[in-house]
């Protein structure tokens, strides 16, 4: 097909030689120095309305914010030779559905399709190498997503906000990435980078190989209200479980840190178990106000003195096996507060 502009009809409306003439460029060339003119694409898709448009060949690399707000265009068809998306390409192409990448594309920079509220299918090149943060934030119809072999970055925020989302598959080849029930972790799931905000479950287990949980792997998920943590996990990122359901978090002795808004606005939050030696940092539990009990040791208490002065109505000193044998329990009932972990042993 012809490079250019067309209507929904699939009419030509104006080739791309003659939107160049009109002011219209969009590619970014590193070595001639040119870069896209703001706002050249939305004064043509303000004037003509097209709902498609063809990529030429020798187009390499499309510009930062090349077509942003060109809100009739429905799908593009990348020329051959693109390798690389530069940021917010087309962010608000808010009647974009249909995307045709070519086989060479390499790198999508940050925030290139967001908000593209009606783009749904993906299906990305053998290419691709690097994603960046919010590529894909506010694409609303998003359900799933399929990762290549080629793939070998991607950052945390990638698929942010994207509300529908339910799994993401990762191809067997793949040497950086795999999934698990639609999870996705590093290869070898030390760490689990994203569990998708639709994800439907209200209990999971991670798996045991996992040492760390990346920032914003749980946010947003309103399904999940239980979290069974592996015995040898040691960091929770940034903003790991914010604006979840979650109802009782009981953290192994080997988790080292938690870092900020990990549980921020957690507002089912009710009980809380803390190891001695962790690092919390300001306002991981930030707008929990249904929280009730926090569970941890004497040794702890010593430990976090300003954290235990902030929530001194909430901290509640785990007993030993001694205190138990001394209130008369049962070992029956001992076991059973071990396994709550609610004793120091």
């Amino acid at each position: 097909m012809q490079p250019g502009i067309y209507d929904k009809e699939g009419n030509l409306i104006k080739s791309y030689e003659d939107l160049v003439k009109e002011g219209f460029n969009i590619e970014k060339n590193y070595d001639d120095k040119i870069e896209s003119a703001p706002f050249s694409a939305y004064n043509i898709f303000k004037k003509y309305k097209p709902a498609k448009l063809v990529l030429p060949d020798d187009i390499k690399r499309i510009g930062a914010n090349a077509l942003m707000l060109c809100e009739s265009l429905e799908e593009v068809v990348f020329g051959k030779n693109v390798k690389e998306i530069n940021g917010y390409a087309f962010e608000n192409c808010t009647n974009l559905e249909k995307i045709t990448f070519n086989d060479n594309l390499e790198d999508i920079y940050c925030g290139v399709f967001k908000n593209c509220s009606k783009l749904e299918n993906i299906e990305f090149p053998s290419s691709l190498c690097s994603m960046n943060n919010d590529v894909f934030s506010g694409c609303y119809r998003i359900k799933e997503i399929y990762l290549p072999a080629s793939l070998t970055f991607i950052e945390v925020n990638t698929f942010r906000l994207c509300p529908n989302l339910e799994k993401i598959e990762v191809d067997q080849k793949n040497k950086n990435f795999c999934s698990e029930d639609g999870v996705l972790f590093l290869k070898d799931k030390t760490t689990l980078v994203l569990y998708p905000i639709c994800k439907k479950g209200d209990t999971y287990k991670i798996p045991n190989e996992t040492t760390a949980i990346a920032d914003n792997a749980f946010a947003f998920n309103g399904f999940i209200n239980e979290i069974i943590f592996p015995d040898n996990l040691e960091f929770i990122g940034e903003g790991a479980f914010m604006w979840t359901n979650i109802a009782k978090a009981y953290f192994p002795d080997s988790l080292k840190d938690l870092l900020f808004y990990s549980f921020t606005n957690c507002r089912h939050l009710k009980e809380v178990r803390l190891p001695d030696n962790i690092k919390i940092a300001n306002d991981a539990f930030a707008n929990t106000y249904e929280l009730e009990e926090i569970n941890v040791s004497k040794t702890f208490i010593k430990n976090h003195p300003e954290f235990v002065e902030e929530f001194k109505d909430k901290i509640k000193t785990a007993k030993t096996l001694e205190d138990l044998l001394k209130e008369g329990k049962s070992f029956k009932e001992i076991n059973k507060k071990f396994k709550d972990k609610n004793v120091e042993r």
